[in-house]
């Protein structure tokens, strides 16, 4: 994951590879620290290859958070591996993605 735009508004991540288990938690310490610097944050998954239940629970457990403290995640151009997982798992409408 990198920082591929920053402002005053806003912090944009790119996120490539798998967000798994093994990357879940690093990813969810990421986007939190991104968060405590801005209100608002997106993330542009295109690149995620894989992506397996605990990197769904951290996608669903970051926007819930940005929900509960008013601020805003934003999911761009989620790969295809993210929208059929939100499929089977019932929560592309809490991600934003219905």
């Amino acid at each position: 994951m990198r920082v591929t735009d920053a402002t005053d508004d806003h912090i944009a991540l790119t996120v490539r590879g798998d967000l798994d288990l093994a990357t879940a938690p690093n990813f969810r310490a990421a986007v939190a620290a991104a968060h405590r610097m801005c209100d608002t944050v997106r993330l542009d998954l295109e690149g995620v290859e894989f992506i397996d239940l605990a990197g769904m629970h951290a996608l669903v457990a970051l926007a819930a958070e940005a929900r509960r403290l008013g601020k805003a995640l934003h999911l761009h151009n989620p790969s295809l591996h993210i929208r059929r997982l939100a499929r089977l798992t019932n929560t592309a409408a809490q991600l934003d993605l219905a």
